[in-house]
């Protein structure tokens, strides 16, 4: 399957930013299991998110909300300022409208929960990387 934001070899690249290790591994083993032709990146703040994402061009941004320094608001911002094309989901343990819209005024397409990263993280993932750039996600 070709993607938007693929590598030389047809692989999109997926950045997690996670400051928590175990999280950040686990959602990537998970992850590799399922998108197994797309290539990984973690980054645990924002700077190195930032950093990686200008060098490898991701196709998705799996955005933690509460980073260390630089906050996945902050992040998503910049991201897409130096890379416009990056799709960013944002996780969060918060679940009201004004971080949902700080998320999308950031640059965010979408914004999960991450208690239920079980059951529309994949899907939303999918959606993201087999559709046309800038095209809006369906709304539910």
């Amino acid at each position: 399957m070709e993607y938007a934001g693929t590598t030389s070899k047809n692989q999109a690249t997926i950045l997690i930013v996670e400051d928590h290790d175990a999280l950040r591994n686990s959602l990537r083993n998970w992850l590799t299991s399922i998108f197994q032709d797309c290539v990984f990146l973690q980054a645990k703040n924002g700077e190195d998110a930032l950093e990686q994402a200008r060098i490898s061009l991701p196709a998705v941004v799996l955005m933690d909300i509460m980073l260390p320094a630089m906050n996945g608001i902050e992040t998503t911002r910049r991201i897409k300022n130096a890379v416009p094309s990056a799709q960013v989901i944002m996780l969060s343990i918060f679940e009201d409208a004004a971080y949902k819209n700080d998320a999308a005024d950031a640059g965010a397409v979408a914004y999960i929960s991450k208690r239920k990263m079980g059951t529309e993280l994949i899907p939303t993932i999918t959606e993201l990387l087999t559709r046309r750039p800038y095209e809006p996600l369906k709304e539910e």
